[in-house]
């Protein structure tokens, strides 16, 4: 058995890596403002900041479903993204009879399906649950514009601020309503001041 390597050295090998890498490049771009604090760069080299956008062309005016629907769509890593929250209530909400087991969908698309659907088993709603796998980037629009709320899971915790992924920014050109299940003990994140600021959903 090979030998872990710990988390103080391999933060040390990251940052030895990032300082290197910028040495050697003309530019050096980051997503969101928040991320430079925790980047380690050659001396003088200033990164710019780039947000990943979107191209409207890329949406089309899709019918809309009759049931409520909920997509996720790309990576889901459990150890920093669950939807647990939403479907504790959503269990709750069934047991109460206040909807009925048939009234919502959850849709997901990427090559996380096994994890995303542990989620659904721990709650025994997996019936809710449509498992689209990997698909294209138009058929993933094509799903979200079919969407009544677009879902997404971010950490924002020490260690991991400033985390604004480009599928969120993808939901906002879909323009439907985005619930963001943000987990960690930092307040304020950046993408509930963006979709806040943005009235395109709820965190």
């Amino acid at each position: 058995m090979g030998a872990s390597i710990t988390e103080d050295a391999y933060r040390k090998i990251c940052d030895e890596y990032s300082r290197n890498i910028s040495e050697k490049s003309d530019y050096v771009s980051i997503s969101t403002p928040s991320l430079w604090k925790d980047l380690v760069l050659a001396d003088g080299v200033k990164p710019i900041i780039a947000p990943i956008g979107f191209d409207y062309e890329d949406y089309k005016e899709v019918e809309k479903n009759v049931t409520l629907s909920f997509t996720y769509t790309g990576s889901f890593y459990n150890r920093y993204q669950s939807i647990r929250p939403l479907l504790k209530v959503v269990k709750e909400l069934i047991s109460e009879g206040i909807i009925g087991e048939r009234d919502l969908i959850f849709n997901y698309a990427g090559a996380y399906g096994e994890r995303f659907k542990s989620e659904f088993d721990d709650f025994e709603l997996t019936y809710m649950l449509e498992d689209w796998g990997t698909v294209t980037h138009r058929q993933s629009f094509l799903i979200q514009s079919l969407s009544d709320i677009l879902i997404t899971s971010i950490t924002n915790t020490t260690g991991h601020e400033g985390v604004l992924s480009g599928k969120t920014l993808e939901y906002i050109g879909v323009k439907k309503p985005i619930l963001a299940l943000v987990h960690g003990d930092k307040k304020d994140s950046d993408i509930r001041k963006s979709i806040k600021n943005g009235n395109c959903g709820f965190t």
